[in-house]
């Protein structure tokens, strides 16, 4: 039994069929979090900066 659990855990990295299973997650994964990088400096941007620069470059009254 346990020469079959080694055998399975020696093939695991190898086996071309697992590695083209997974690694449509890793590339799911990666644009994920590209897309959360954009919308939090499109967030900044929008919540934080555009304010400040607004209030700095008012023309005054």
């Amino acid at each position: 039994m346990d020469w079959q659990i080694e055998l399975r855990a020696a093939r695991f990295g190898s086996d071309q069929r697992f590695l083209w299973r997974y690694s449509h997650n890793q590339w799911f994964f990666f644009a994920q979090q590209i897309g959360f990088l954009v919308t939090s400096l499109i967030g900044i941007r929008v919540w934080i900066i555009d304010p400040l620069l607004g209030r700095l470059f008012r023309e005054p009254a």
